[in-house]
C-alpha cells in the first residue's frame, strides 16, 4: 500500500513509518518539521503544516491507499495551560479529511486518545461513544471533535473510517516532558519527583505494541472500518508504583514528593482491548518491566539531548 503518516516526525509516525517501510509499503510522511530519526523518511516526508490547507493540497499527492492521520498538540497539561491550541488540533484533523476527499485518499485512521473517556467509574474502559460532558480538558475536546469530523466525512462523502484510541504510549523517540521520559531525565540526573496525584492509575503501552495496533487494522480495514478500537496494554499502573520501577531500572533512588492532582488530568484508565483482540489480532506483547528497560536504554544513548 501506499500509505500517507502526519506527524510522521513524532514518536508514533518514526516508529510506524519504520515498521511500514520494513513491511514493503510506501510512506509518504507529512510534519512541520524533519525527521530527527529515522533516516529513512528523510526523502519520504513532506515538509508542510496541517493548518495550512493550501500548500497540502499542493504537496500531497493523489494515488495514495491510506491515511493515518497522527499530527497533533499532544501534550494534555501544555493544553490544560494554552487550550486554544487544541482548537489546532480540530482544524488540521479537518484539513487531513478535506485533503484525502479532494485526493481521493480511501482509507483514513485517526489516531484519537483514552482522553475522550475522561476519568470511567467502570475499568476496564469499553469503546463507548464519545460523551462531550466527559471532556475534562481541551485535549480530550479535540480529539472528541475530531472523532466527529471523520465521522462526518465517512457518512457524507464515502471516506472508509476507523478510529484508534492510544492510552500512555511511551517508548524511544520521545524528548517530551511526558510522564516517562520526564522521570527518566529526573532519576539519571538524581533530581527529586513530584508525583501528582500518586494513587492515578495509567494503562501504559509500549510503542512497538501501538504501532503494531495500527499495523493490524491496516491490514484487516475491511473488517475494522467503521470501528473504535482501544490500543492499550490492559493493565493499569499507579504514578507511584511507575516512580519505583524507573529508580529500580535506573538504579537510583531519588526524593519523592506527593501532591494533589493537576486540573484536567485523569484519575484513573485501563482499556479494555477485547475488540483490538477480536478484530485486529491484537496482543501486546511487552510487560511494563520490559518496556521500561528499553526505554531507559534508549535514554541513555541521549542523555545529552534530555538534559
Amino acid at each position: 500500500m501506499r500509505i500517507l503518516v502526519t506527524g510522521s516526525s513524532g514518536m508514533i509516525g518514526t516508529a510506524l513509518s519504520e515498521r511500514l517501510l520494513a513491511e514493503g509499503h510506501e510512506v509518504v510522511g507529512v510534519d512541520r518539521v524533519p525527521p530527527r530519526w529515522a533516516d529513512a523518511m528523510r526523502d519520504r516526508t513532506i515538509l508542510a503544516d496541517l493548518r495550512n490547507l493550501d500548500l497540502c493540497r499542493r504537496l500531497i499527492p493523489s494515488g495514495l491507499d491510506a491515511c493515518v492521520h497522527l499530527a497533533a498538540w499532544a501534550r494534555v497539561y501544555d493544553l490544560v495551560h494554552q487550550p486554544l491550541l487544541a482548537v489546532e488540533n480540530v482544524v488540521t484533523t479537518a484539513h487531513a479529511l478535506e485533503v484525502c476527499r479532494e485526493k481521493g485518499i480511501p482509507r483514513f485512521v485517526f489516531a484519537s486518545s483514552r482522553e475522550v473517556y475522561g476519568t470511567s467509574e467502570e475499568i476496564p474502559v469499553r469503546e463507548e461513544p464519545v460523551h462531550a460532558h466527559k471532556a475534562e480538558n481541551a485535549y480530550s475536546a479535540s480529539k472528541g471533535a475530531g472523532e466527529a469530523f471523520v465521522w462526518a466525512y465517512a457518512n457524507n462523502y464515502g471516506l472508509e473510517a476507523a478510529l484508534v484510541r492510544f492510552s500512555n504510549v511511551y517508548g524511544r523517540y520521545d524528548l517530551s516532558d511526558r510522564v516517562i521520559p520526564r522521570f527518566l531525565r529526573l532519576v539519571r540526573r538524581g533530581s527529586p519527583l513530584q508525583l501528582f496525584a500518586p494513587d492515578k492509575v495509567m494503562d501504559l503501552i509500549f510503542l512497538d505494541d501501538a504501532v503494531d495496533g495500527v499495523v493490524r487494522l491496516l491490514d484487516r480495514f475491511s473488517d475494522a472500518r467503521g470501528g473504535r478500537f482501544n490500543l492499550g496494554a490492559g493493565e493499569g499502573t499507579t504514578l507511584r508504583a511507575i516512580a519505583h520501577e524507573i529508580q529500580r531500572a535506573i538504579g537510583r533512588t531519588v526524593e519523592v514528593a506527593e501532591e494533589p492532582n493537576r486540573p484536567g488530568e485523569v484519575l484513573r484508565f485501563v482499556a479494555d482491548i477485547q475488540r483490538a483482540r477480536d478484530v485486529l489480532g491484537f496482543a501486546p506483547k511487552t510487560s511494563f518491566a520490559e518496556g521500561l528497560a528499553r526505554a531507559a536504554a534508549w535514554y541513555s544513548q541521549y542523555d545529552s539531548l534530555t538534559s
